[in-house]
């Protein structure tokens, strides 16, 4: 689903546990937005863009196909050093 807003247009793509995609519209890729949920996602976009809501706390989100924490992609972060000398 195409969502016009003030920074250009935004894709979104939703599953049947909550959003997976909403990013800028340049290379749409997934299947078209439908249902309850985009149409609250997009009311909640428009709302956002109108001053009218502060997050989008609410929504629920579509997990599927992202690391855990804890996996390849971010355990290597607890080898490198924090702080100063």
């Amino acid at each position: 689903m195409w969502l016009p807003t003030p920074l250009g247009p935004l894709w979104l793509e939703v599953s049947p546990l909550g959003v997976r995609r909403l990013e800028p519209a340049l290379y749409p890729r997934g299947p078209e937005a439908e249902g309850a949920l985009a149409l609250r996602v997009r009311e909640a976009v428009q709302a956002y863009f109108a001053g009218e809501r502060p997050d989008f706390l609410d929504l629920p989100l579509d997990y599927t196909g992202l690391s855990r924490p804890g996996s390849a992609s971010t355990s290597g972060s607890a080898l490198c050093p924090t702080g100063g000398p």
